[in-house]
């Protein structure tokens, strides 16, 4: 029988710091709406009070000139910690474990339109910067972590917050620990409903620098936009995605452990954090733990109603029993030949002619394997392929086989060859770069979300 245990002790001093985050998030002031210029002035501004410098974390292209948008804040009134760390599934990797906390940004700090163009990414922006000068001008918590930004899934349309604790803190340096603030909107906040894969939400006259609103014809003739929509779903959905998880959780006492060792099987055999020659290898950072334990939970409750490849799994099963059933179900699936879905009503045509590979979620109107790319895809089927066969061919050893093997700590045990390409990145993140394109080609440059 195979089985992960967390152990809570070394974790209480973390529990007493985020309680301590959390009162810091709710109570700090709201900053009155102001311009793009006056937004970026108080952000500089208050920063260099707090002797660390910082500008709003906006995505690229940065606002367009004249576009009527305003910029404010008002202290969160929903701050949850969602992920693996509540939900039992937390496991160590090779930068430590993240404890992820939610907070949720006033739905009075957003327009019906925003939407469009990149104005909601924007105002995330604003309150993202508002929310590290808050923590690091905070003398408790300056004196605990080092808060910098970062950004979800090197999203540069998704910057969070991060914390990592000082060296030497009591009950925090040892942990290997990284806090991360994630900033989500309420899923009414914006219409959900409207931000269908086939459709354009960015329009090519606003990234030519053209003023907001210039006439385009027909918008059924714009280039879809899946990869924008999916990102301001994953901030709508964080909540409800947890609440899913919590269910999953209740109804199979062993899905918790189960998704634990799904969760360090993906980290052993993926690049992203590892060290190599002294360099940290960035890697992948969507095909990851959360998309592999919905995948899990799909097949705890969905999966008798479609799919025939792969198994059924069941609530009773131990943990050993659902890591292996998702593994075999991930070494046969191809999610580009054959979507699936957690409900019965998502449109998988629109969805499977704006992506590759296709895994909607329980809302039934966001991608899961947004932003994954075919080769990732490939190389996970190989690993699970291999994976089943150590696991129904070498019952003696298979533990030390899956999780114990010298490819899994080394990897440059685990490929012939390994290149290091130095790529200059300023020349594609210039405005002068962004203006030589013809915009359905810079549209397309910006999907993703990183150079």
């Amino acid at each position: 029988e195979t089985s992960v245990a967390a152990n809570t002790k070394p974790t209480r001093g973390l529990d007493a710091a985020l309680k301590q985050i959390r009162d810091v998030l709710t109570s700090l002031d709201d900053v009155k709406e102001m311009s793009t210029d006056s937004a970026s002035n108080y952000v500089r501004k208050q920063s260099k009070a707090s002797g660390k410098l910082a500008m709003i974390p906006f995505p690229d292209p940065s606002p367009a000139v004249g576009m009527p948008i305003s910029f404010g804040f008002k202290a969160p009134k929903v701050v949850n910690i969602v992920g693996s760390y509540p939900l039992g599934m937390g496991v160590q990797r090779h930068g430590g474990f993240n404890v992820d906390v939610v907070v949720q940004m006033p739905a009075e700090l957003f327009q019906e339109r925003d939407y469009l163009n990149y104005r909601y990414f924007y105002k995330r922006a604003f309150y993202v910067a508002v929310l590290l000068i808050g923590l690091q001008q905070h003398s408790a918590i300056s004196e605990l972590f080092d808060v910098e930004f970062g950004s979800l899934r090197s999203d540069t349309r998704l910057p969070i917050v991060v914390l990592r604790p000082k060296s030497g803190v009591k009950h925090l340096g040892k942990l290997g620990c990284t806090v991360r603030i994630l900033p989500s909107i309420a899923h009414d906040t914006l219409p959900l409903k409207r931000l269908s894969p086939e459709r354009n939400y960015v329009r090519p006259s606003y990234i030519s620098n053209a003023k907001e609103g210039s006439a385009e014809g027909d918008e059924a003739n714009l280039p879809a936009t899946p990869q924008y929509s999916a990102a301001i779903l994953s901030d709508a959905l964080l909540l409800t995605h947890m609440k899913y998880l919590f269910e999953t959780t209740e109804m199979c006492p062993e899905f918790p452990r189960a998704a634990s060792l799904l969760r360090i099987w993906i980290g052993q055999r993926t690049a992203a954090g590892r060290q190599l020659g002294g360099h940290r290898l960035a890697g992948s950072q969507r095909l990851n733990g959360f998309v592999l334990t919905m995948v899990l939970a799909w097949l705890l409750r969905c999966a008798h109603s479609g799919v025939s490849s792969g198994p059924k799994l069941s609530g009773t099963m131990s943990a050993y029993q659902l890591f292996k059933g998702a593994v075999e179900f991930l070494a046969v699936h191809d999610f580009e030949e054959t979507p699936i879905q957690f409900g019965t009503v998502a449109n998988l045509e629109a969805f499977g002619d704006n992506f590759g590979a296709v895994f909607v979620d329980p809302t039934d109107s966001l991608n899961l394997l947004s932003g994954v790319q075919e080769w990732e895809l490939a190389e996970l089927r190989m690993e699970a392929r291999l994976t089943a066969l150590d696991i129904n061919h070498h019952v003696e050893d298979r533990f030390a086989r899956v999780f114990l093997s010298a490819a899994l700590t080394d990897i440059s045990a685990k490929y012939d060859h390994v290149f290091r390409l130095e790529v200059d990145l300023s020349k594609f993140l210039s405005a002068k770069h962004g203006a030589e394109l013809k915009p359905a080609r810079r549209l397309a440059e910006l999907e993703f979300g990183h150079p």
